[in-house]
């Protein structure tokens, strides 16, 4: 069985890409970034892997996504960790996991 996974960030997200490339049967299939530039030189430098503009874009890929990986603003984990709940169980998520401690309560509860 292979891995599909899906990185959101692609500032420290790039050595999230590495290193689960990097293990056997484990595949990253999208990027998701926001910024528009960034999503340019990630599409020239990453032909095989879709790159996506906003992690609700994650959804068109549900079936196909094992793990999730987040490396993008702290702020932002919250939601993101809360929406994709609903398509994966595994996450991958760098520090801070949330920004607040009721952030984390509600989370717990959630999944």
């Amino acid at each position: 069985m292979i891995i599909n996974s899906v990185v959101i960030g692609a500032g420290i997200g790039l050595k999230h890409v590495e290193a689960i490339n990097s293990v056997l049967n484990t595949k990253v299939i999208a990027i998701c970034e926001k910024n528009y530039t960034k999503r340019q030189l990630l599409k020239k430098r990453f032909k095989k892997i879709k790159i996506l503009s906003d992690y609700k874009n994650i959804f068109d890929l549900k079936r196909k996504v094992n793990l999730i990986s987040i490396a993008s603003y702290d702020s932002d984990h919250f939601d993101q960790i809360k929406s994709l709940s609903n398509i994966c169980k595994n996450f991958i998520i760098e520090k801070p996991i949330v920004t607040t401690p009721s952030e984390l309560i509600r989370l717990r509860n959630i999944v």
